[in-house]
């Protein structure tokens, strides 16, 4: 396990993690096999080896909600990370997440992640990442704001509209964004300057969100299995879906692939697992976990075990929860033709081994959950006050951007003889190279 930024001072913050090492180790893995195969050119290799920057922030918070009452009344430091990892294609973009359990390493991963995103789908983004070692269920909704806003306070010199730009993630959401964006506009030389909302994305819509950037993750999910259903000659009619998590991207997953056909028979999360091979309604389904908080419960399912989940009869396996779900362990259980990768690093690199040995086809994150930041972008640009964007806008703009790029990614891994994990990095790494090259390094 990680080695989590947290509460003491003094904690380490990187450590191995998951059954191959740490999540960034397996990232250099996949990215120098990638530089290799494509001959990447040295200097861009060299500026995309490392992060820029790795920030640390020690955010103090006075307590008054706690659920151990002994901590009410006194003050508590957290410790927070923001990894900047590369802005050479464009501001740095990632999002911020709460949760015990983060580290160095894992940001540095997702930051890294993030660099090899947006350019997936020609979003002029970098990447960057944050976290803090702080669990949310344990607090109430006034020291979620204190840390947020100190957070910010903490954070004020590392971003903005055109430097670092933050979004939502594990256990951050529209609300914590919109304390972000107030706190920003607060210490900002031009408070009510129109575009000090484009300092963060994943907004309400009352804040300068848009109505399309909560589903986007999940949409371009469904969009990026919409392709592979068409390269195989699928009807979307015939095929089942287990999905790991039913949180922000795995809800919206299911609708949309159940409007586009599909039948949903397994789900789980943290608190339970249920199967039907009638399939699930993937509507009621978010209504049951609105109070209930787990899909566990859930009238007309039955309960299953973990191991019966993985093994469910499903030509199509998402998982969108954490990272390291399918590993040395589980994939052997999967019974699917593809991995829809909905979270960010859920495939072990002995994972994509056993994955690869059983020919189980995979679209991997940084391609498949390419919507979320594509969709930021789109709410970034309205915020600056150059674009305005209808629903009808964003779908259009995201159905456009997976099917093309959907397309050069399968050219790239014929060319290359290649898996299209290492295809994607392969085209990633290409557009930011070009950028490099052309710009030179100072001095």
């Amino acid at each position: 396990m990680p080695q989590p930024i947290t509460e003491a001072a003094g904690t380490a913050l990187a450590g191995p993690a998951g059954e191959h090492g740490s999540l960034y180790e397996a990232d250099r893995v996949r990215f120098n096999r990638a530089a290799d195969v494509m001959n990447l050119d040295d200097r861009a290799r060299a500026v995309l080896s490392e992060p820029s920057r790795e920030i640390i922030y020690h955010v103090p918070v006075r307590i008054a909600a706690s659920r151990n009452p002994a901590e009410n009344g006194r003050t508590r430091t957290f410790l927070a990370c923001r990894v900047q990892y590369n802005s050479v294609y464009g501001p740095y973009k990632g999002g911020i997440r709460f949760h015990p359990q983060v580290s160095l390493d894992e940001v540095k991963a997702l930051a890294a992640a993030m660099t090899w995103k947006s350019p997936l789908l020609e979003i002029p983004f970098g990447g960057a990442k944050g976290g803090v070692a702080f669990d949310p269920a344990r607090y109430g909704p006034a020291d979620i704001e204190a840390l947020t806003r100190r957070l910010t306070f903490e954070m004020l010199s590392d971003i903005g509209p055109d430097q670092d730009i933050p979004a939502p993630d594990v256990n951050t959401d529209e609300q914590i964004m919109d304390w972000i964006y107030d706190t920003y506009c607060v210490h900002a030389a031009q408070r009510y300057h129109p575009s000090n909302a484009a300092v963060v994305t994943g907004k309400s819509v009352a804040c300068g969100g848009l109505p399309g950037r909560a589903p986007a993750t999940g949409q371009g999910l469904a969009l990026a299995l919409r392709e592979w259903m068409k390269e195989r000659r699928k009807d979307p009619g015939g095929l089942r879906v287990a999905l790991q998590g039913f949180g922000k991207v795995g809800s919206h997953a299911a609708r949309f692939l159940q409007d586009m056909g599909c039948r949903i028979v397994a789900v789980a999360d943290a608190r339970g697992a249920v199967a039907s091979p009638r399939g699930l309604d993937a509507r009621a389904l978010a209504e049951h976990v609105r109070p209930a908080g787990t899909v566990a419960g859930f009238a007309g399912a039955a309960a299953i075990s973990e191991e019966e989940f993985y093994a469910a009869d499903a030509e199509i396996f998402i998982p969108a929860a954490l990272e390291n779900s399918v590993t040395k362990r589980t994939a052997p259980l999967l019974r699917c033709q593809v991995v829809a990768e909905g979270a960010n690093c859920p495939t072990t690199l002995e994972g994509d081994e056993i994955l690869a040995e059983r020919g189980i086809d995979v679209l991997p994150d940084i391609f498949a959950n390419a919507g979320g930041v594509a969709v930021s972008y789109l709410e970034w640009l309205v915020n600056r006050g150059t674009h305005t964007f209808t629903t009808e806008d964003i779908d259009r703009f995201l159905s456009e951007r997976y099917a093309r790029n959907y397309g050069i990614i399968a050219h790239t891994r014929t060319r290359y003889a290649t898996d299209r994990r290492t295809a994607c990095y392969i085209v990633s790494l290409g557009r930011i190279a070009e950028k490099i090259v052309h710009r030179g390094l100072y001095p």
